[in-house]
């Protein structure tokens, strides 16, 4: 999906960030990645499923993978400096979606702000839809904010938004400062928030992409690059592609039974699931093979 093969390009005189997404000549003949100058990378495979692979930053500690979320697969990747002053991540956890509240819904007793969790890593609330900058403040303000001595917006921007096959994606950023110990930082979140309409049930929606760079001020060029090249460099191992399969209903069925006595939430819950699916596969398709790596898959765990 071209919303999740977005590049990242800096406008230097403001240091603002954007995503621009490939375009059809560049999906045709793409340049091979090329590391930012003055760090060294190596390769890091995800040590959950081994289901892909990327460049980090050489001596950065790292964390995440490919998560099963209800036979979803979410994947992460977090990256810190050795002196705990730069973060960069792609992908969250735990999985959001938000369901427009509709008068159906209203019937069954469900109203605006009422959830249904599990500690598995799935979040499903009745929520109006967020734009990509909002998502993107909502949880700056949420995971950062609480650890600042002093916190600041400095911009959101949302981006126009795009439809793909009835889908719309609305894209946007914020960029923030934050104080702790008298040692100040430079944020930036990016989000892509996708609006799925379904016939029969009303409107649902995710955080479909993030991207998060927290890091010292005069980092955020190389951290910019940096991310880039992750992104460039992930690819996913055939092994694992070949093995995947659809959700099993059976691993979900825990989250239904919460709320088993209603259908309509219950028939949510599974189109959830399916879309999420269909995003992953569709993330595969448009990064994998776009590159050819010198790399050889771990086999798999």
């Amino acid at each position: 999906m071209t919303k999740k093969t977005l590049f990242l390009m800096m406008i230097i005189a403001f240091s603002v960030i954007w995503l621009v997404p490939m375009t059809t000549a560049q999906t045709e003949t793409p340049t091979a990645p090329i590391p930012p100058e003055a760090i060294d990378f190596v390769w890091w495979q995800d040590p959950i499923e081994g289901a892909f692979a990327t460049q980090i930053p050489l001596g950065w500690q790292v964390t995440g993978g490919m998560s099963d979320v209800f036979g979803v697969k979410s994947m992460t990747i977090n990256v810190t400096s050795p002196d705990n002053r730069n973060f960069i991540g792609i992908g969250t956890v735990p999985i959001e979606w938000g369901i427009i509240l509709t008068p159906e819904m209203e019937a069954e007793g469900w109203a605006e702000g009422d959830s249904v969790a599990n500690d598995r890593g799935l979040f499903i609330a009745i929520s109006e839809f967020r734009t990509g900058a909002k998502a993107a403040q909502l949880l700056a303000d949420g995971r950062v904010e609480p650890n600042c001595d002093n916190y600041e917006i400095l911009a959101t921007n949302d981006y126009k938004r795009e439809e793909e096959d009835g889908i719309i994606y609305s894209p946007g950023e914020v960029q923030f400062k934050c104080t702790i110990s008298d040692v100040s930082y430079s944020g930036y979140f990016y989000a892509v928030t996708a609006v799925y309409p379904i016939e029969g049930i009303g409107t649902i929606w995710t955080i479909d992409t993030l991207y998060s760079i927290f890091v010292l001020p005069n980092n955020l060029p190389i951290a910019t690059a940096t991310l880039q090249y992750m992104l460039e460099t992930t690819h996913f191992n055939p092994d694992w592609v070949e093995a995947l399969s659809d959700p099993d209903p059976e691993s979900y069925a825990t989250l239904q039974e919460q709320v088993e006595d209603d259908t309509l939430f219950n028939d949510i819950v599974s189109q959830i699931i399916d879309l999420s699916h269909q995003s992953l596969l569709s993330y595969m398709t448009g990064i994998d093979g776009m590159f050819e790596f010198d790399y050889e898959f771990l086999p798999l765990p």
